[in-house]
């Protein structure tokens, strides 16, 4: 799989101030832009989780780290009170309205249609333009690795587990989604999935919510097993997505009160 040219810029990462000043990285930024009656709307998004995990330690503002075209990084504070969420209370997104300048390195993704950059719709999916099996591919922060004097974002590599047929349960929402068959780490809440048919024909999935654990306890009557039977929780591979079409609801819903 070759990726699309620059298509890793449209992701920066996003974290916390601590006391002693030092930036602590959490998440994962996507870049999104879209046409209104003509205009330009451009925004920042991420999961709605990630925001408030930020907003429960007390900080006021978010701050995302930037790529610079010189090589180097600056941080942009956002208000927490600026960020803004879907009107279902279990769709995980948030955005924010952002501006950036010829100093990033970075560039928008526009969710409106066209040959290069596409959405993965509803229609799309009736008409079996992709299917359950297809690869997917996701851009974001590896909290281990995300880089000292630039962001530097991974891709992992999975496929379509199943389609938002009906709500899944998690932890903390029922919410509609795609799960996929790839590992989802700390870090890439946030990230924009992808759906690829090859090099040139790709589609805009949804964000990473997170992913299923399963939990491990000791059973003497299994015997012995390939399994460390530890009580921690292991990641089952199965990552939850949250469907671009909830990103768009957000957006349109901002639009008409704006108007």
């Amino acid at each position: 799989m070759k990726l699309p040219k620059g298509i890793k810029k449209c992701v920066a990462f996003i974290g916390v101030k601590k006391i002693t000043g030092e930036l602590t990285l959490v998440g994962t930024v996507f870049f999104v832009c879209k046409y209104y009656e003509g205009k330009l709307f451009k925004y920042i998004s991420t999961a709605k989780h990630v925001i408030e995990g930020i907003k429960s330690v007390g900080a006021e503002y978010s701050i995302i780290r930037l790529n610079l075209v010189d090589g180097t990084t600056r941080e942009e504070p956002i208000l927490i009170k600026s960020w803004q969420y879907h009107s279902d209370i279990n769709v995980d997104i948030a955005i924010s309205p952002i501006e950036l300048t010829n100093e990033e390195d970075h560039q928008f993704y526009v969710l409106d249609k066209s040959p290069i950059e596409q959405v993965l719709t509803q229609e799309i999916i009736k008409n079996q333009i992709i299917d359950v099996g297809d690869e997917v591919f996701i851009i974001g922060l590896f909290a281990n690795h995300h880089g000292k004097s630039k962001n530097v974002p991974i891709v992992r590599v999975g496929h379509i587990a199943a389609f938002p047929e009906e709500r899944i349960q998690t932890q903390e929402h029922l919410m509609d989604a795609y799960l996929i068959d790839t590992l989802s780490i700390g870090g890439l809440s946030g990230s924009p999935v992808f759906a690829n048919l090859n090099s040139s024909s790709f589609f805009l999935m949804g964000l990473i919510y997170g992913h299923y654990n399963s939990t491990i306890s000791e059973d003497p009557k299994l015997g012995n097993h390939t399994l460390n039977f530890s009580g921690e929780k292991v990641n089952t591979g199965i990552a939850i997505v949250t469907p671009i079409d909830k990103l768009i609801e957000l957006l349109d819903r901002i639009h008409i009160e704006l108007v």
